[in-house]
């Protein structure tokens, strides 16, 4: 979808100081450890708030209740040579299946079948800068 904005939404969960982030890596650079909220893309008629529970059940299987708008971020940025431009609607839950604070990990997959695992990472260590953290601006709003 070239020259277009891409509308996508992230569920953002914390618990005891620490968030659950899909740790995962750059691409092309699998040194490179990046963490990132689960969600994704928008579809045609589904609210914002409706495709951050969506894109939080089909990727991890969780249901998240009390959902709280955290605010919206456009993002413009280019990569391996492609122009991109996005506007992220971030949110905060909770999960229903409250055992789910207790897991270490929590298994994921895409649709396009990729598969990842999610983990609580400390939120003063997402500041430190010691790691990279996209959207760096939720930072801001926890």
């Amino acid at each position: 979808m070239k020259d277009r904005i891409r509308a996508k939404s992230v569920c953002v969960v914390r618990h005891q100081g620490k968030m659950l982030l899909i740790d995962t890596s750059v691409p092309d650079k699998p040194e490179i450890r990046v963490l990132v909220p689960v969600g994704g893309g928008i579809e045609f008629g589904e609210t914002s708030e409706q495709a951050a529970a969506r894109e939080t059940f089909e990727e991890i299987n969780a249901v998240v209740t009390n959902l709280r708008f955290m605010g919206v971020i456009e993002n413009m940025f280019s990569y391996e040579g492609q122009d991109y431009h996005e506007h992220i609607f971030a949110y905060e839950g909770d999960f229903e299946d409250k055992s789910l604070y207790e897991q270490e990990e929590i298994h994921g997959k895409e649709d396009s079948g990729w598969e990842f695992v999610c983990r609580w990472i400390d939120i003063d260590f997402l500041k430190s800068g010691e790691v990279l953290f996209y959207p760096t601006q939720i930072l801001d709003w926890v």
